[in-house]
């Protein structure tokens, strides 16, 4: 109870952080790409993200293996803070015929390696997809710092973050903008209504 209590007020305190951000005046000169604290008139919460002020990593791990009837579709490890999904399952297109894709992501905690995540990553593939080492016929692996997207706060969704549609023939679009999806979705959903914004404004 200690401890999820001491979560609890963690989460406040980077909470109020965020608020008290937000009503910070923006900058009078651009920001780099990446920081979107100079691109709305009037900045909310929305704008900040718990994943700016805990800057994480996060471990890849892609593999094509030969097909397997049997294979998980998806495995989700809270104990190694791994994901894993046979995306080919959706898409065959993904994979040659006769293979699968599948990607996996793991957590990486303060003073771990992408080994040290590879490593859970593995585990987990172990129990979900049985012999996947032997089938493997690709394989990629990487590390992605600060990538996590939208993180929208308690209580919000998609709805409330920035606005595609800016006003004064500016659009927005990328992955913690007003669309709905998960991740790159969101980056796809935005770009197509800002897409449809700057046709309707030209032709119109």
């Amino acid at each position: 109870m200690r401890r999820h209590a001491a979560h609890i007020a963690m989460l406040g305190i980077l909470l109020a952080s965020l608020r008290a951000s937000a009503v910070a005046e923006p900058p009078s000169e651009p920001e780099p790409i990446g920081v979107v604290r100079a691109l709305p008139e009037q900045p909310g919460p929305h704008w900040f993200w718990l994943t700016d002020l805990i800057l994480h990593r996060t471990a890849l791990f892609d593999a094509a293996l030969r097909s397997r009837r049997g294979d998980a579709f998806a495995v989700l490890s809270l104990d190694h803070r791994v994901y894993a999904s046979r995306y080919s399952a959706v898409d065959p297109s993904l994979a040659p015929e006769g293979e699968s894709l599948v990607q996996a992501h793991a957590g990486l905690a303060p003073g771990e390696e992408l080994e040290d995540g590879l490593a859970r990553v593995h585990e987990v593939l172990d129990a979900g997809f049985p012999g996947w080492r032997e089938r493997s016929a690709w394989e990629r692996r990487g590390v992605v710092v600060g990538g996590a997207g939208a993180a929208d706060p308690p209580g919000a969704g998609w709805r409330d973050r920035p606005a595609i549609d800016r006003g004064g023939a500016r659009w927005l679009a990328g992955d913690r903008v007003s669309a709905p999806g998960v991740l790159s979705e969101v980056s796809f959903a935005s770009a197509r209504a800002a897409a449809r914004g700057v046709l309707e404004k030209s032709l119109g």
